[in-house]
């Protein structure tokens, strides 16, 4: 069976404020998005939006550890 179309929406084209890389705002996105009373299409390409929320850097740098945590081995300790 077809997909039902989405009345009103169609997919467009963003860019992403952190990568500058085009992004596609999809129909069934911008219901979503009216649905939950967003007003404001997202910012963020998935890959950075990601990175934002997990507390890291660009998209695909590994979040940075929380302040205070080591990121080295820890040194044994002999006794």
């Amino acid at each position: 069976m077809p997909a039902k179309p989405l009345s009103g929406f169609t997919n467009s084209i963003l860019v992403c404020v952190d990568c500058q890389e085009e992004f596609v705002f999809t129909a069934s996105a911008q219901k979503y998005f009216a649905e939950r009373g967003f007003v404001d299409p997202p910012k963020r390409c998935r890959a950075c939006y990601n990175a934002f929320k997990n507390g890291g850097g660009e998209a695909g740098e590994p979040p940075a550890p929380p302040p205070g945590i080591d990121e080295g081995p820890r040194p044994r300790v002999s006794s």
